[in-house]
C-alpha cells in the first residue's frame, strides 16, 4: 500500500514549518483567495490535490464517500498526521468550528469532532 516513490516526490516538494506542518512549495490550484489554496501534483497521468496524493502515497485510496481533511486548517498542509477521513457534512462542520482559531495550528488540531 505505501507508495515510496510518490511520497519521496511530494516530500521533496515541501518544508516543514514550526508547527509541524509540511506546506507544499510546488503548483497550487491558482486561487486567487491565498487562505483558500490547495497544493496540486500529478498522480498517474491526472492532477490532483497534494494532499490526497499524500493519503494514497502513505494509506491508499479513501474510502468511498470520504474526503481528507486538514486538521490543521492550513489547505497547503499535506503532513500525513494532519490529515484524516471525514465525511462531507462532518468535514463542513469542523471547517466552521476551526474558522475561530484560524491561522493557530495547534488549537486547529485540538478541534475534536
Amino acid at each position: 500500500m505505501f507508495d515510496q516513490a510518490l511520497y519521496d516526490r511530494l516530500i521533496a516538494r515541501t518544508i516543514l514549518d514550526v508547527h509541524g506542518c509540511r506546506l507544499w512549495q510546488g503548483q497550487t490550484d491558482g486561487k486567487k483567495d491565498k487562505t483558500n489554496i490547495y497544493g496540486r501534483t500529478s498522480y498517474r497521468g491526472h492532477t490532483i490535490a497534494a494532499h490526497i496524493a499524500m493519503w494514497k502515497a502513505v494509506k491508499g485510496r479513501p474510502r468511498k464517500g470520504m474526503q481528507i481533511d486538514h486538521r490543521c486548517a492550513n489547505t497547503l498542509c499535506i503532513e500525513i498526521t494532519h490529515l484524516q477521513e471525514r465525511t462531507n457534512l462532518k468535514n463542513s462542520r469542523l471547517r466552521e468550528k476551526r474558522k475561530k482559531h484560524k491561522g493557530d495550528v495547534l488549537k486547529c488540531l485540538a478541534v475534536r469532532g
